[in-house]
């Protein structure tokens, strides 16, 4: 594959415009329309489609887009690995979920910290599919989550540990401090975390499993 077309039009397709592309790739706007259309010809797919002044990725240019974007960021991500490396640091991006980096993950970053005090971490903070997405762009090393159902081709998933959790309600609640089941729980009102969370899900899972479903407050 021609790496320099691949480049230009993951440009064209970030920002949605040939013309906004040669701009930012110093390149005639003939030229970039010239690169696309050889991309096309060697895969054999038609990758844009016109829309307004613009451009529209087909579904075939957003999976090659998408592609596109991982391997440039390998790219990058090789290069400031190369940089640490001749200076002889470190450094380790982690992307994770609420109740990893807040419960589970300081302790073992603080452990690893001491026996190795030149490792810098970076953490970023976000739902399943951000930590997801991060990974297979490259952009972290590690992805930690509470349970995940998505099951990428492309990502090795493995059980650490196991999380209780707790359902929590003001001393003077009538279902305080008692044995509960999901069906008497449904009918209360929760508040819990937003969609895309994996705790979320996993709560949802629990209560279908039961034929009950969640009331939200």
């Amino acid at each position: 594959m021609n790496l320099h077309a691949l480049r230009i039009f993951t440009k064209v397709a970030d920002l949605g415009s040939i013309t906004a592309a040669a701009n930012a790739l110093l390149l005639s706007q003939p030229a970039v329309t010239i690169q696309i259309r050889n991309l096309e010809k060697e895969l054999g797919l038609k990758l844009t489609k016109s829309k307004g002044r613009g451009i529209q990725l087909t579904e075939e240019g957003r999976f090659v887009y998408e592609q596109g974007l991982r391997l440039f960021h390998l790219e990058g991500q090789i290069e400031d690995k190369l940089k640490l490396y001749v200076a002889k640091e470190e450094k380790i991006h982690i992307a994770t979920s609420y109740i990893p980096i807040n419960y589970v993950l300081p302790k073992y970053i603080a452990n690893y910290k001491l026996m190795y005090p030149n490792i810098e971490f970076f953490v970023s903070l976000g739902n399943v599919k951000s930590v997801e997405d991060k990974i297979r762009k490259y952009e972290a090393d590690f992805g930690f989550v509470v349970q995940s159902n998505i099951g990428h081709e492309d990502l090795y998933f493995d059980k650490l540990m196991e999380i209780e959790f707790a359902f929590i309600a003001h001393p003077s609640h009538p279902l305080a401090n008692q044995n509960v089941s999901l069906c008497a729980l449904s009918k209360e009102e929760l508040i819990y975390r937003e969609k895309g969370s994996s705790t979320r899900d996993l709560l949802e899972a629990i209560f279908y499993s039961q034929n009950s479903k969640l009331s939200i407050a």
